[in-house]
């Protein structure tokens, strides 16, 4: 065990307007957030591995593959409630008791199924080296640089939405990458003085995850594609 206090935080909240109970569908005969539980459990880094839900259903899954539940609050189970926000009041409420603090903790959303013990061992070494370091993001690069994208006009013609850069030769564009939704390292002191707002921090560094395949589910056609993909498609 190291000497630091550190968690996992893995907010499963159990509305889902575009996928209804998305975080416990199956995957390959397994509910989706057994997966980044297992891992996080996996990799012993963590002191505990945190569930923060106000469903009954997502909370009785959680606690059979090892992890501690914490009820979310009904203010931040809403559409427009961020995790950091759950994450926070599981915080105020270990104050509000007289417990301590983890130094980190990695949020871990319920559907990064494709998460690796590794992938928390090797990005926690990443914000323990260097203090000046306020997030370790989990990121991917761009299968085409965003410098090509397109979009409609009101007359359903398409025009470049980077107009003048997406003039210039490729090889001259700069290297580009996206949070892929999948964990966040914080520094809990410095996320509760509120230094920075959600995971966007000033000095933010990213974690490269190479993955095959893309992460984020949104939709069942996502994890319908995905479960193909493992059954028929993967060697």
């Amino acid at each position: 065990m190291l000497s630091k206090n550190i968690i996992a935080f893995i907010p499963a909240r159990g509305g889902s307007q575009r996928f209804p109970e998305k975080n416990i569908a199956k995957f390959l005969g397994k509910p989706l957030i057994s997966y980044p539980i297992g891992e996080a459990k996996n990799a012993r880094i963590f002191n505990k591995v945190i569930v923060s839900t106000d469903c009954k259903k997502i909370s009785e899954i959680a606690k059979k593959f090892g992890a501690e539940v914490v009820d979310r609050s009904h203010k931040n189970s809403t559409n427009i409630a961020h995790e950091l926000d759950a994450c926070r009041e599981y915080f105020l409420s270990l104050i509000a008791l007289n417990k301590s603090l983890p130094d980190y903790f990695c949020i871990i959303y319920p559907t990064a199924i494709l998460l690796k013990a590794k992938d928390f061992k090797k990005s926690f070494k990443i914000i323990r080296s260097n203090n000046k370091i306020d997030v370790v993001m989990g990121v991917s690069k761009y299968n085409y640089h965003p410098y090509k994208a397109l979009v409609p006009r009101k007359n359903g013609f398409l025009r470049p939405l980077f107009n003048e850069q997406s003039k210039k030769r490729s090889q001259y564009y700069p290297d580009t990458c996206a949070s892929n939704g999948t964990f966040y390292w914080h520094r809990t002191k410095r996320f509760l003085d509120k230094k920075y707002i959600g995971h966007y921090a000033k000095n933010l560094v990213g974690f490269e995850l190479n993955n095959i395949i893309p992460m984020d589910i949104d939709y069942k056609e996502d994890l319908k594609k995905l479960n193909n993909f493992y059954k028929f498609g993967k060697k």
